[in-house]
């Protein structure tokens, strides 16, 4: 899951400027770019953000079934699952 989101973030971070060279340039890089950068929030780190949290959302959401919900009696399902139908019928 790591490696994907790490690849995908490489192949976005390419531009078509990074790929085409310059006889000039002599394969050196661009070290002002990231100055002129910074502060800056890109499509690629809202959604590295947005992925992470949802994979630490989805490992919380996991861990309550495991450990709580597996571990009640089914009366005590009983009772949850009629009070969610009551909160929800109240909204």
């Amino acid at each position: 899951m790591i490696r994907l989101v790490v690849t995908l973030y490489q192949w976005l971070k390419r531009s078509p400027e990074d790929t085409t060279s310059s006889e000039n340039q002599n394969f050196s890089r661009d070290f002002n770019r990231e100055e002129n950068e910074s502060g800056r929030w890109t499509f690629v780190s809202l959604f590295a953000v947005f992925t992470l949290s949802l994979y630490i959302l989805s490992g919380l959401g996991y861990y309550a079934k495991v450990h709580v919900w597996d571990e009640m009696t089914d009366q005590q399902k009983e009772a949850v699952s009629q009070a969610m139908v009551a909160s929800s019928q109240n909204l």
